[in-house]
């Protein structure tokens, strides 16, 4: 197994204190480790229809399940890089950075590294899609302002009201992709694992909602004895859009001691930001949304200096 690495990237100054960088980094790995299950049944109908068991069809009768660890795991990583840093005015800085990418391999990260898919064997050219992780889109940016406001005066209001620096982070990236599964073992091989439901239509709709994500009418069983030629990963979850915001100061104490009293907001507009969907075929949630992220939490905090 061995993984290649390579970037480019270039720099411009923009005015004084102010820097645009532009890059592109490739990542590839070839023969890595994969498991693959020796002891898989053929596609038989007979299986999923109960007239016979699929442990009397598997190579060695009577075991279960036997991984094979080989070199056959593939990935590649491609990105586009575009980034700022810099001071734009006296009391602002401004950092921010757009990743434009996309990540192929053929292996669904741990479930298939350290087991076994049912395409192993069968149709392995349908395990080849966007990685698990694959993030297309991905803005990151954060903002340190220090508010001028009363920061000349000594007095008790310049004491408490000047000198704070507010600091905001904003995130906002697609979300990872998934494959539907039908939670049954259809192709009658011996074990359910990740079989995938044939695709007869849109699966994709206008109106999304918390109940309805996608169309689970696009959906149906294969045939007994068959594996669905779906694609691997070719559906996405929802993307996240998230604001973090902070408020900072310090406060001076005799001699050299000094307090910083903080107060955050971890999603600070409470803004409902979905993580999981249901992607089992068997399931009640199949096509509804299942978690989501944190809400708005804030906290405050002291921190001593001496």
């Amino acid at each position: 197994p061995y993984t290649e690495q390579w970037n480019v990237n270039v720099q411009q100054l923009l005015g004084a204190a102010t820097v645009l960088e532009v890059g592109y980094v490739g990542t590839r790995g070839r023969h890595m480790m994969r498991s693959r299950d020796i002891n898989e049944g053929p596609l038989n109908a007979d299986v999923p229809a109960g007239r016979i068991s699929a442990n009397a069809l598997r190579p060695f009768p009577g075991w279960g399940q036997i991984s094979w660890r080989e070199q056959t795991y593939d990935s590649d990583y491609h990105g586009l890089q575009l980034g700022i840093d810099g001071r734009v005015q006296r009391n602002v800085k401004l950092r921010a950075a757009y990743t434009w990418s996309r990540t192929l391999d053929n292996a669904d990260n741990r479930g298939h590294i350290y087991g076994a898919s049912a395409y192993n064997n069968k149709m392995p050219e349908l395990l080849l899609g966007p990685a698990s992780f694959d993030t297309p889109h991905r803005f990151v940016s954060s903002v340190i302002y220090r508010t001028p406001w009363l920061e000349e005066r000594r007095d008790l209001l310049g004491a408490i009201a000047g000198g704070w620096t507010v600091s905001t982070i904003f995130t906002a990236e697609t979300g990872y992709p998934f494959t539907p599964t039908i939670g049954v073992d259809r192709a009658g091989i011996g074990a359910a694992r990740d079989q995938r439901p044939v695709l007869v239509g849109d699966w994709e709709i206008d109106n999304r909602n918390a109940d309805r994500w996608f169309n689970t009418d696009a959906f149906q069983m294969p045939a007994p004895g068959t594996l669905a030629a779906t694609p691997r990963n070719f559906m996405r979850l929802p993307g996240r859009n998230n604001w973090d915001i902070s408020m900072s100061k310090f406060f001076s104490l005799p001699g050299t001691a000094r307090v910083e009293l903080r107060v955050e907001a971890f999603n600070a507009f409470n803004t409902t930001q979905f993580s999981g969907v249901g992607s089992n075929m068997s399931s009640s949630t199949f096509g509804r949304v299942t978690s989501a992220h944190s809400a708005r939490r804030v906290q405050l905090g002291l921190r001593l200096t001496y």
